[in-house]
């Protein structure tokens, strides 16, 4: 039975600098993401600019999950996507890692699991997951793909609001859904809905898609009083449904407020040796739930789970502009800043 050193739950940016570090102190890390990709919940909004990332210039939500992916991978560590842990539980010295796809060990368990496994509360009509490889989405990675397109988006809550007011700014034509008979979202965001050319349907749901006749891709949604829309893109944000599985696993020796949140001593330590959480899934007194404050908890997990693995370690890696880890990288870093 080979055990990774480090197995990190969670692919975000947390968990990627978890790797990232956990591969500068040596050790052999192991990844295991729910999603089809790294970079947690910033593909939900890649074309939107983040500005609180300290050191790092404002950028979409796309560059920054490129940049973070890039470095996550530095020291290659064993990623497997499309897997999600049901249990983590400690057998003696070795923790037995469950998913839906098989068993893993690991001397050591890092939680970056973020504020947990979603996926998104799809369509029920039949037929619906046949247009979802085409024009039916339900979130969105580039407008660019919008432009120019007449976009219905189903929902009224912020998100929903918040994307339909985005689009409507001279990137589509958008016709908003929703099924009470007002809007759910901020103040500021319904406010600066209202001042976009969005034609809201209030008090209706989509009863049936029909499709072109290829039957490849939507053509007409026909709504609940029975009017019909002829569509280029339908966008789905009714919410997203919670898997709760790991952390029910965990609730016997971790201790959780009424959020669902780990709470941590040290910031990252659950009470359980071997085993830390870090990211937006934590709560300690005064946490600021920024991107920024995963990355301090991450090196502080790492360095924990490399004492506890072995004692007689430092307790911290050499900082990398004196590492001679990066030496062969420094050169091609160099090389292209040339």
């Amino acid at each position: 039975m080979n055990n990774t050193d480090c197995l990190i739950v969670g692919g975000g940016p947390s968990g990627l600098f978890a790797a990232f570090y956990a591969g500068l102190r040596g050790l052999d890390v192991t990844i295991i993401e729910h999603q089809d990709r790294l970079g947690g919940k910033l593909k939900f909004y890649l074309d939107k600019i983040v500005w609180d990332i300290g050191g790092v210039e404002a950028n979409t939500a796309a560059n920054i999950r490129e940049s973070m992916v890039k470095q996550g991978l530095t020291f290659d560590p064993t990623v497997h996507l499309n897997e999600s842990v049901i249990s983590v539980n400690k057998e003696r010295d070795v923790f037995k890692v469950e998913t839906t796809k098989g068993t893993h060990y690991a001397n050591t368990v890092i939680l970056a699991t973020g504020v947990g496994v979603f996926s998104p509360v799809k369509l029920n009509l039949p037929g619906a997951e046949d247009f979802e490889y085409d024009n039916l989405h339900y979130y969105i990675e580039e407008t660019k793909h919008y432009k120019d397109k007449h976009v219905l988006i189903s929902g009224g809550g912020n998100s929903a609001l918040d994307w339909a007011a985005h689009l409507a700014d001279g990137i589509a034509d958008v016709t908003l859904v929703c099924r009470k008979d007002e809007l759910k979202g901020y103040e500021a965001t319904i406010k600066e809905l209202e001042k976009k050319d969005v034609h809201i349907i209030k008090q209706r749901t989509i009863e049936e898609l029909r499709s072109n006749k290829d039957g490849t891709m939507i053509e007409r949604v026909v709504l609940s009083g029975g009017e019909e829309i002829d569509v280029d893109i339908v966008f789905v944000n009714h919410g997203y449904k919670s898997d709760s599985a790991l952390l029910e696993s965990l609730k016997g020796d971790v201790k959780m407020n009424e959020y669902n949140q780990i709470l941590t001593e040290e910031r990252v330590k659950t009470g359980v040796d071997g085993l830390y959480a870090i990211g937006d899934q934590v709560h300690y007194d005064n946490r600021v739930h920024l991107i920024a404050t995963g990355y301090p908890e991450a090196s502080e997990a790492v360095n924990f789970a490399k004492h506890y693995i072995d004692k007689e370690e430092l307790d911290g890696a050499i900082v990398s502009s004196h590492n001679e880890k990066f030496d062969e990288l420094n050169k091609e870093v160099r090389q292209n800043l040339e």
